[in-house]
């Protein structure tokens, strides 16, 4: 089904809107996790968006993030990190990853030497999911 080949991607937009569209053009989703992270994705934590995609999901972009919130009221929000330098979840989304069986590829958009620490620190967590 050409429609489902098609995936929009969670950016700086509501959650609830972007998965409205997926649902009424029946097309797949691309889950940005840093977007996520980040608050450019409201209305969803990253573990929620996670499981409502699951039916949907064709590609994951994996990166890490934070949005931090003072005290004073200042905001601070970082994505496209390295993975283990934010507040991402990461063990909890490889592992919902795996129990969904998920097939699709999972980019790292980071720059190289970003995507090796990355790929350091899911060996750390997970070792079985990076073997060559």
């Amino acid at each position: 089904m050409l429609s489902r080949r098609v995936a929009i991607e969670t950016i700086e937009f509501p959650f609830e809107l972007t998965w409205g569209l997926a649902e009424a053009l029946n097309l797949s989703v691309c889950l940005d996790v840093g977007h996520v992270m980040a608050g450019y994705t409201t209305g969803v934590t990253v573990l929620e968006a996670l499981e409502r995609t699951l039916p949907r999901l064709a590609e994951v972009h994996l990166h890490d993030a934070y949005l931090r919130k003072s005290p004073d009221g200042t905001v601070q929000v970082a994505d496209h990190l390295p993975l283990g330098t934010g507040d991402l979840p990461l063990g909890a989304v490889l592992d919902r990853l795996v129990q969904a069986q998920f097939a699709g590829p999972i980019v790292l958009e980071l720059t190289i030497e970003e995507a090796q620490a990355s790929l350091h620190a899911m060996r750390a967590l997970r070792p079985e999911l990076t073997r060559p």
